[in-house]
């Protein structure tokens, strides 16, 4: 029996389309937040980094899906995180703050990507459930690495 080439390709698209949400999009979040919400109010398509503020999270999207969903510790009051969008404009295993701790620096920030300024994304020991940094976007050591190998040079990151 010989089945036609159109058929077949129907099956394949009908399974394609019922296949299980994958693991990524099933991620855990915090009560009362709306990822998607953030997600589909992004105009373009592809890699984007999307942080949420109120919410402490950060959000790793590529096509309209949730790559990597992690808690983060942004600006205490009298240091807050500016928002607004940028890019990554640079990236290091390892950064040497040239200004914390005062007065002279030295801070390590591990995994970094630099989007703005003195504002860095980076990994630290201590990430609190509440904003506590001097500005940066702290998030824990093996998340901010994971985001630091998935996020290229030029992501576009959304502060909100």
């Amino acid at each position: 029996m010989r089945i036609p080439g159109l058929f077949i390709i129907f099956i394949i698209y009908s399974l394609l389309v019922s296949a299980p949400i994958m693991a990524e999009e099933r991620l855990p979040t915090a009560i009362g937040e709306h990822p998607e919400s953030d997600i589909k109010a992004l105009a373009f398509r592809g890699k984007a980094i999307v942080i949420n503020l109120q919410a402490q999270r950060i959000y790793a999207k590529s096509n309209d899906r949730i790559i990597y969903n992690f808690h983060i510790s942004s600006g205490r009051p009298g240091k807050s995180t500016p928002r607004g969008s940028y890019r990554v404009l640079g990236k290091k295993k390892m950064h040497i703050s040239s200004i914390y701790p005062r007065p002279r620096g030295g801070a390590g920030m591990p995994w970094s990507l630099h989007y703005n300024g003195n504002y860095f994304i980076h990994g630290y020991h201590h990430v609190p459930l509440r904003p506590a940094s001097n500005g940066c976007i702290r998030l824990a050591v093996p998340s901010a690495k994971k985001l630091f190998f998935w996020a290229p040079v030029g992501t576009p990151v959304i502060i909100r």
